[in-house]
């Protein structure tokens, strides 16, 4: 377990789950959602834009975000997927074949991402003291919290805008 253990204490000092982690995993979830949906024809573009929004968000996580709220994220995603596939496997044990529920009238699978959902907050609050998200400087409320808040939501108008293309119907 030390060389594992030497292996990880490495890779944190380095940044890796505050940084590398995050950035591959954004890039990642981009390009396979700009793919799959084929929005634009090109895969260089889809490569482009889903490089640009990893390094976008690797560094807007490493000005903004608290160091170890991704990682307690993921680590609250991983408990949540770890019970889940155990509930699967006991379901499975007792009988249950999930192919032949009646997705339309049963209403299982909603309670079923209820509580994962649930189990997910419950989880990352236990793993990250929410305390240290609050910023306790000394300057106005404002330029801390306010400005930044809707700086971003008027970049993602802005972008949201843009992406849709205007909706006129030019032929």
């Amino acid at each position: 377990m030390g060389v594992f253990d030497e292996l990880v204490r490495t890779m944190m000092d380095m940044g890796v789950f505050q940084v590398i982690f995050p950035w591959l995993i954004v890039m990642s979830v981009t390009y396979g959602a700009l793919s799959k949906y084929e929005y634009f024809e090109d895969e260089m573009v889809n490569g482009a834009i889903a490089l640009s929004l990893g390094f976008l968000t690797s560094a807007g996580m490493v000005m903004f975000v608290p160091e170890g709220l991704f990682t307690n994220f993921m680590a609250a995603l991983a408990f949540v997927a770890v019970g889940l596939i155990g509930i699967i496997v006991l379901a499975a044990i007792g009988g249950i074949d999930f192919s032949e529920i009646d997705r339309e009238d049963n209403p299982i699978g909603g309670i079923a991402i209820g509580f994962s959902l649930i189990a997910l907050v419950l989880v990352f609050l236990y793993q990250y003291d929410i305390t240290g998200l609050i910023p306790q400087t000394s300057g106005s409320v404002w330029e801390d919290a306010v400005m930044p808040v809707l700086t971003m939501i008027f970049i993602i108008i802005l972008v949201a805008v843009t992406a849709g293309g205007g909706g006129g119907d030019d032929e």
